[in-house]
């Protein structure tokens, strides 16, 4: 199995599930996402995060000492024998991952959590979970993403575009993102503004989403 979940890490990860779903008894299932993405001192960093929504086409599922887990398949190609971990003592706190790529400069080690998702981080996971349909990246890093306020009382407005007038979703594609972002846990009521001016362009691509396709 490219991942693995110490029971130390499930365990929290299921504590914090707990907590989740008692502060908001309206979510469902959970799973532990995790995910690659640019940035760090190698290029990329691991990033763990709760999600409620799980991808048949793009995520391969796991479960581990009874947690659910989900990594996107491109992610999984940078996951080779990676090991998550909880470490809980006066010195550190927090999840870690480790991935042993088999050379002599032994395993790379990241620090991750899922419990610091604020608000805001959790409406731009559920960004992630949505997909152009013609550009396979989702509509966060794609840049399609102008601008995301979110009042303190859970109210998140969206000002998006699409990488055309002509996209076939055009009519559909606001009323998904909509759809995802109300299910956050937090959020009272979302507004989605579809604009075209300015006209989006592949300069606004994240990092990650430039490395997925290949423009680096």
């Amino acid at each position: 199995m490219p991942i693995t979940l110490t029971e130390k890490a499930a365990a929290e990860v299921q504590r914090i599930i707990r907590e989740q779903q008692a502060a908001d008894p309206t979510l469902g299932k959970i799973y532990l996402r995790m995910r690659v993405v640019g940035g760090g001192h190698s290029g990329l960093q691991h990033k763990l995060d709760l999600d409620p929504i799980i991808d048949q086409k793009r995520d391969e599922l796991f479960e581990f000492h009874g947690v659910p887990t989900v990594v996107d398949k491109r992610s999984l190609l940078y996951l080779e024998n990676a090991t998550v971990d909880f470490h809980d003592s006066s010195s550190r706190r927090g999840f870690s991952v480790s991935t042993y790529n088999g050379s002599a400069s032994g395993p790379h080690k990241t620090d991750a959590s899922p419990s610091d998702s604020s608000l805001e981080e959790r409406v731009i996971a559920a960004l992630r979970s949505v997909y152009d349909p013609e550009i396979p990246v989702n509509i966060y890093d794609l840049g399609l993403i102008y601008d995301l306020k979110i009042d303190p009382s859970g109210t998140v407005s969206i000002r998006m575009t699409l990488t055309s007038p002509a996209c076939p979703v055009a009519g559909s594609l606001p009323g998904e993102v909509q759809a995802r972002v109300q299910n956050v846990s937090g959020v009272t009521s979302v507004h989605v503004e579809l604009v075209w001016d300015p006209p989006w362009s592949m300069s606004r691509m994240s990092e990650e989403a430039q490395l997925q396709m290949g423009l680096f």
